[in-house]
């Protein structure tokens, strides 16, 4: 096949073994399984995984343009108008396909993860894995396209000899990414029937419950899944539409009406022009392009990705009856006061004072703002359960809810005003069973609901001398949002999920991009020696020489705290958080967090611990580098540089070990990762 060059001996599935595969001779590439193993009860195991993922993935995209631009200039105004039009392709296959088979085990059956590995014993749905045994038929690629459109009009005009205003509007327009033969499907709620789906076991045991196991309630002798009215469930195509069959191509509608005003103007405050106004606001529109589209390339009907727990290596696919499925969709339409898919939402707006106050030297402080609305995330779960059946707060029994509450370990347990079954942390109630759309297991969907903000103050200091360009400055903000990815990010991420799906705006908070100080230093200094010298070897070698300093001091990226119970996925905050300023939580020092700022979330309830509320330790770096460029002719150059970083060596922290777990004292709070020592280049 066309990747299979790209694999060696040790990627390919060895002559002769043989696994009882869901689809046998699906990897057209015989590549080995992927192997994962979690750590047992005594978690101390780091365990790896074996294989190579879904590799060989593959994104290619191009692009083609036609844009033109027209000035004008009349008396006191500059008017200019545009047009853009891009033709955008993406040529990808599925990034989490399986054909080659997944296999997890932990420590369920033996205690021991590596006595399970052992033996053969796959893991259930908790114990970290998820599952026991996966399969794909298939690893499908496709061609996506759309088109994308702008106009715009714009006017610099000097209204009066103090005063400029810049006055413009832009026209945004982005068709649906479409697929080459339209053969993929989205979740639409609407179409979705009941009555076709399957009856799902209350319980996590299938006796308890009178199941025919753990996921559905009644089985044929095929073992499929069947309704409450004993026929045959659909789970191949319910609420699942082809694009192009009675939904647009695309699954949405363009938008038609994106008008971006733009205001600006620059006000000279003193005669002397040494001291100026200036602001604006700004609107703009953000389409996440084609990925939208391409990430439903492994929806069923078209593959088929059956997952098995509890089975054994010999036999992966045990008894034949399958776990609900999981899918990727795009929110087509408005879902219970979730926006629909659609382009982002943004505002910028700024005022600033300059001030001229030596020769060379412009003092600056201003503000700038920035808030977003239709953020896309494409993890949002819109077959998240419900707090009880059909979200009414009722629960499959009310005498083993109030049991499973007893049972709780946390002091204080509540017994009422639960936000989700107390069963479900205990580990004896599905919680597919108080999913929306039966049948199914997560559905994450590309959605386009998310707001941020941004509010800053920045100060700055330039000065120009002969041979010398200085500038400091500091910023000092505050960015919140609700759409958060794990770990330490320096951007917005749209892999961010939510604790409680049918509450994003409780994932309101610090971002994990947030930095709320910033202080820069620059020094560029083209050094004067040799640089008229009458020895021309001179002037050529020594001369002409520039050095650049660098010095960054900053805050620590925000973090989140995370703990999963039940539906909950952070612990509880206890009291005021303390941070620890005396360490940076590296190895031998004390964390820099206490552990005893957070709990255990009770049984039923979402953790509380805020979003955002760690910080990392700041973040210190002094850079240096001197460089020159050589003319070889009037046409070609040499540029000869040396570049040192970190040159103070300095271990900075860039992220913390934010899990928390009742026997976690040891390592939360601590450093996770630190940046590059002192690196030097020529």
């Amino acid at each position: 096949t066309k990747y299979f060059s790209l694999l060696t001996g040790n990627f390919t599935l060895p002559s002769g073994v043989n696994i009882k595969h869901a689809f046998p001779g699906a990897d057209p590439l015989n590549r080995i399984p992927d192997i994962s193993m979690q750590n047992d009860s005594k978690g101390a195991e780091n365990w790896f995984w074996l294989g190579e993922g879904a590799l060989p993935t593959y994104s290619n995209d191009a692009t083609e343009e036609i844009s033109d631009d027209v000035t004008w200039i009349h008396n006191s105004h500059s008017f200019q108008g545009g047009f853009t039009y891009m033709w955008n392709l993406l040529h990808a296959n599925a990034a989490s396909a399986f054909p080659m088979g997944n296999f997890c085990f932990n420590g369920d059956f033996t205690g021991d993860t590596a006595a399970n590995f052992l033996l053969g014993f796959l893991g259930n749905a908790d114990g970290g894995c998820g599952f026991g045994y996966e399969q794909t038929n298939l690893q499908r690629s496709g061609n996506f396209h759309n088109k994308w459109a702008e106009i715009y009009l714009q006017d610099d005009w000097k209204a009066t000899p103090r005063l400029t205003l810049n006055l413009g509007m832009r026209w945004s327009y982005f068709t649906a990414p479409t697929k080459d033969g339209n053969d993929v499907s989205n979740f639409i709620v609407s179409s979705f029937v009941n009555s076709q789906a399957p009856a799902i076991c209350p319980t996590t045991s299938a006796a308890a419950g009178g199941c025919a196991n753990s996921n559905w309630v009644a089985l044929n002798a095929s073992n499929q899944p069947l309704t409450g009215g004993a026929a045959v469930a659909n789970l191949t195509n319910n609420g699942m539409l082809t694009a192009g069959t009675n939904v647009p191509a695309g699954f949405t509608t363009p938008h038609k009406g994106l008008f971006a005003p733009r205001i600006g103007f620059a006000y000279r405050l003193t005669e002397d022009g040494k001291t100026s106004l200036h602001g604006g606001i700004g609107f703009g529109y953000a389409q996440v392009s084609l990925l939208q589209t391409a990430n439903l390339l492994s929806n069923i009907p078209f593959v088929q990705q059956p997952t098995y727990n509890g089975t054994e290596f010999s036999s992966p696919t045990g008894s034949g009856a399958t776990n609900p499925p999981g899918l990727t969709a795009l929110n087509s339409t408005a879902i219970a006061g979730f926006a629909q898919f659609r382009p982002a939402t943004v505002r910028n707006y700024s005022l600033t004072v300059e001030r001229q106050v030596t020769q060379g030297g412009v003092f600056q402080i201003g503000y700038a703002g920035m808030t977003t609305q239709h953020i896309f995330t494409g993890s949002w779960d819109q077959n998240f359960p419900l707090n009880g059946v059909g979200g009414t707060g009722t629960y499959y029994s009310s005498s083993g809810t109030a049991a499973c509450a007893a049972g709780s370990p946390v002091a204080g347990q509540p017994t009422s005003g639960f936000q989700f079954d107390p069963c479900i942390n205990a580990g004896t109630v599905n919680s597919n069973y108080y999913r929306p759309y039966p049948g199914y297991a997560g559905v994450s969907t590309g959605a386009s609901f998310g707001v941020a903000n941004y509010n800053g103050l920045l100060v700055g200091y330039i000065q120009k001398l002969h041979d010398v360009t200085a500038h400091i400055s500091y910023t000092w903000s505050k960015s919140l949002g609700d759409i958060n990815a794990s770990g330490v990010q320096v951007a917005y991420s749209s892999s961010g999920s939510f604790q409680n799906a049918n509450n994003p705006l409780g994932d309101y908070g610090r971002p994990d991009y947030d930095r709320p100080h910033e202080f820069v230093y620059s020094l560029v200094y083209d050094i004067p020696a040799f640089r008229n010298s009458s020895n021309s070897l001179e002037r050529s070698l020594l001369g002409g020489w520039s050095m650049t300093s660098y010095f960054l001091a900053e805050s620590g990226f925000a973090q989140t705290p995370s703990y999963g119970t039940g539906l909950a996925t952070r612990p509880n905050g206890v009291g005021k958080l303390v941070r620890n300023h005396a360490t940076d939580g590296k190895p031998g020092q004390p964390p820099v967090y206490s552990y005893q700022n957070f709990s255990r979330p009770a049984y039923g309830f979402f953790g509380s611990a805020g979003v955002g509320s760690l910080r990392a330790p700041k973040e210190v770096a002094l850079h240096l580098s001197a460089e020159k460029g050589f003319a070889i002719t009037e046409r070609y150059n040499v540029k000869l540089g040396a570049q040192a970083f970190n040159l103070l060596n300095h271990p900075n922290v860039l992220g913390l070990n934010t899990g928390w777990s009742p026997s976690g004292q040891s390592t939360f709070g601590t450093a996770s990762s630190r940046s590059e020592e002192h690196t030097s280049e020529l």
